[in-house]
């Protein structure tokens, strides 16, 4: 208390309130603006698990379209995975907002 030059009981005076807003600056927390959807999206799709169902879905779409006869039964796999990475990363977004 003595570096701040206060007394404990009776609290600081009303004539010391300039000097110390020039001395110790105002108490004011500085807010910061909210985050895009966007922003958020992409924080969401910066996850290490999202990132290799990514991968992992354009390889097996790659696969199946290339060595499957049947071209849409084949990608049906490969969408679905990519539909739950968008279906997750939108949840976690929403709830982030």
């Amino acid at each position: 208390m003595e570096g701040l030059k206060t007394d404990k009981k009776k609290g600081i005076t009303n004539s010391s309130v300039e000097t110390r807003i020039k001395a110790f600056g105002m108490n004011n927390v500085l807010s910061r603006p909210p985050k895009t959807f966007c922003e958020i999206v992409l924080e969401t799709l910066d996850d290490f698990v999202m990132k290799i169902l990514i991968v992992c879905a354009f390889i097996n779409l790659g696969i199946n379209l290339i060595f499957e006869e049947d071209k849409l039964l084949g990608s049906i796999e490969g969408l679905a995975i990519l539909g739950a990475v968008v279906i997750c990363t939108l949840v976690a977004a929403i709830n982030d907002l």
